[in-house]
């Protein structure tokens, strides 16, 4: 049977055509669709995967970061501790070489002293001598005297 057609009508072949045009433009879309999804999939999993890289290298570099800060905390208290010891160190020297000198002048002083009083000394014994002699020379004269004149 056949179905008159009417002006403007379309015929069931037609439809048919239209049905299965639209059946495979459906199955395209699906398909597109699919790719689209298993696309965004690959693409989330990347992006994840770049995430999680970033996020271990951003862990590794923050160790390294707390591992330096460690390190120069550390090498600047040892710093600090040998410039305390080298400043101790300096200043038992100074002390020591001041001590030093105050020895030596001091021992200098005392040598000083010590040779004034015992140049005195020989001086004192000198003018002891000087009186004895010339007591002695007072006395030669008067030996001499006679002495002499009989001569």
């Amino acid at each position: 049977m056949q179905v008159p057609a009417v002006a403007g009508s379309v015929s069931i072949a037609e439809i048919a055509e239209l049905k299965a045009t639209i059946s495979v433009m459906r199955d395209a879309l699906g398909d597109a669709a699919y790719q689209r999804n298993v696309a965004v999939q690959r693409v989330q999993a990347a992006a994840a995967q770049e995430i999680a890289q970033l996020r271990a290298a951003i862990s590794a570099l923050r160790e390294e970061l707390e591992r330096a800060e460690a390190l120069r905390d550390t090498e600047v208290q040892a710093a600090m501790v040998a410039s305390q010891h080298e400043a101790a160190m300096l200043k038992a020297t100074v002390t020591a070489l001041r001590d030093e000198l105050e020895n030596v002048l001091g021992g200098r002083e005392m040598a000083i002293q010590t040779a004034t009083l015992n140049l005195e000394h020989e001086i004192s014994q000198l003018r002891e001598t000087v009186q004895v002699l010339r007591a002695q020379m007072d006395l030669v004269p008067v030996l001499r005297g006679p002495a002499a004149r009989t001569r």
